[in-house]
């Protein structure tokens, strides 16, 4: 069952990014840039990702919309090999 705001809105926008096949742990990539990304949580409308590209950024979080997800600009992927 589905909840809406009062503007009409879908409440809860992280339950259908899940329901898309996205879940904390999944390797995901941004099809623009091919970025790549590991999704630690969900918080509100955002899913919160940790980028695995930039070395630089270590562990930081990044919040990125639900829309992002609903309107598949990001994909599931296979977790990456690491380079030895």
């Amino acid at each position: 069952m589905r909840h809406y705001n009062e503007d009409g809105s879908i409440s809860g926008l992280h339950q259908l990014v899940q329901e898309q096949g996205f879940s904390i742990g999944s390797h995901v990539t941004r099809k623009a840039d091919k970025k790549f990304a590991k999704i630690t949580g969900f918080e509100d409308e955002f899913v919160l990702l940790v980028m695995e590209d930039d070395e630089s950024t270590g562990s930081e979080v990044y919040k990125v919309h639900c829309r992002s997800f609903l309107k598949k600009e990001w994909k599931n992927m296979p977790p990456r090999k690491k380079q030895s």
